[in-house]
């Protein structure tokens, strides 16, 4: 269990969304 704020979870959505965009793009 991980209690994270906002910014963080706001972060980890971005780098996420990122990825998979970057996997697509291969």
């Amino acid at each position: 269990m991980r209690s994270l704020s906002k910014g963080e979870d706001l972060a980890i959505t971005q780098i996420s969304s990122t990825l998979c965009i970057l996997c697509s793009c291969v």
